[in-house]
Order: C-alpha cells, then sequence, then structure tokens
C-alpha cells in the first residue's frame, strides 16, 4: 500500500523540486488533498464501487429529514429494512408532500437536499433508514498517510499535482483545470467499465 511520500517523490521529480525549494511539503499535500476531492465527485458521477458505502441514519418520530452520513456526497438508495423507497427530484418530492398530511403510514419517497435526506412525511415514530451513498476519502495531512484507494490511482492523483503546481507557477489556471478533469473522467472511466463488467455463463449445451 502505497504513502503520500511515495507519490510526492514522484511529483518532486518531475517540478525538479527535489529539495522543496519551490513548492515545500506541505504545498504539495494540500494540491493532493484537492485532487484527491476531484478525483472523488468523478467516480461518485461514474457511479463507481470506490466511493460506494453503506450505513444507517435516524429519521426522528414527527421529522421529515434527517442528516446524511458524515462525508457524504451524494445519496444512491434509501431503505426500510427491506422496501427500497423511491427517489424523487426536489420539486416532485414537494408536490408529493401535499397529499400526504398524515403519518399514520410510512414515507414512500425520499429525495438529497444540501445536506439532508427529505421525505414526503412526517415519520409517525422513530425509523432507521439504511442509505447507500458515496462518501468523501479523509484528507491525508502527513508524507507518511496511506494514500486512498489502495493506490489504484496514485499515478492520476501524481499528474494532477505536477498541473495544479505548474499552473501555479506559471499562471495558467484555465488550461490545467481542464487537463487534469479529462484525465480523471478517463482514468475512472476505464476502471468502472473493467469493474462492473460481468461475464456471461457458458454452458456446452448453448
Amino acid at each position: 500500500m502505497s504513502t503520500v511520500q511515495t507519490v510526492l517523490n514522484g511529483v518532486r521529480y518531475d517540478l525538479r523540486n527535489y529539495a522543496d525549494i519551490d513548492f515545500d511539503s506541505d504545498q504539495l499535500i494540500h494540491y493532493l488533498n484537492r485532487a484527491i476531492i476531484l478525483l472523488d465527485y468523478s467516480l461518485g458521477s461514474h457511479n463507481s464501487d470506490h466511493t460506494l458505502n453503506k450505513g444507517t441514519v435516524t429519521l426522528s418520530s414527527g421529522e421529515t429529514s434527517v442528516a446524511v452520513p458524515t462525508n457524504a456526497f451524494n445519496i444512491r438508495e434509501v431503505w426500510v429494512d427491506d422496501d427500497r423507497k423511491q427517489n424523487l427530484d426536489q420539486m416532485a418530492l414537494y408536490h408529493e408532500s401535499e397529499f400526504r398530511d398524515s403519518d399514520a403510514q410510512e414515507f414512500s419517497y425520499w429525495t438529497h437536499i444540501a445536506d439532508n435526506i427529505v421525505v414526503e412525511v412526517a415519520a409517525a415514530s422513530d425509523t432507521t433508514l439504511t442509505v447507500y451513498y458515496d462518501k468523501l476519502s479523509t484528507a491525508v495531512t502527513s508524507e507518511s498517510s496511506t494514500m486512498p484507494y489502495n493506490g489504484r490511482f496514485d499515478e492520476a492523483l501524481r499528474e494532477a499535482v505536477v498541473l495544479m503546481s505548474q499552473a501555479k507557477k506559471y499562471k495558467s489556471p484555465m488550461q490545467a483545470d481542464a487537463m487534469y478533469k479529462a484525465m480523471f473522467d478517463e482514468v475512472v472511466q476505464m476502471d468502472t467499465l473493467n469493474r462492473k463488467f460481468v461475464k456471461k455463463p457458458y454452458r456446452l449445451d448453448f
């Protein structure tokens, strides 16, 4: 499993910044955390399993909303026991809530608004929601920190940090932004396709 130091050493070689003269360790770690967040969002947009997490939150009696799990940036599904609830967009959920003035029955719909999961009717009692969601990586804090995703995207992250550093030095941020966004999207798309491909079973008597 790789560490931040492994990635930043590669950055230093590319930038010819062997003694941390132009870019010190703190600055490079700051850029690396920026790149990791951008990668997280790219993974989430491709429905990658790398950012997929499962957790529970409690919708309190009489409430129509509950905070999302810590560091969740996208909610994929909400279940109550073995019942998968239907996701609606915000305006459709508000429309549905106009027809539900009683909490005698369990909610049927949910939507993700800001940092909350919102349902169309107040809960009759405390209700445990099982939530499948995309979660941001924990920020790295030092060169001894372990890289996220078991090092799978280290090279893409290294390239992004190099681009960020060069953009800072040569004052060309827009060009760099486009380059590492395209780079992340490409590598994530390939990874997602490979991991989600399921071979069909073949039988001799087909």
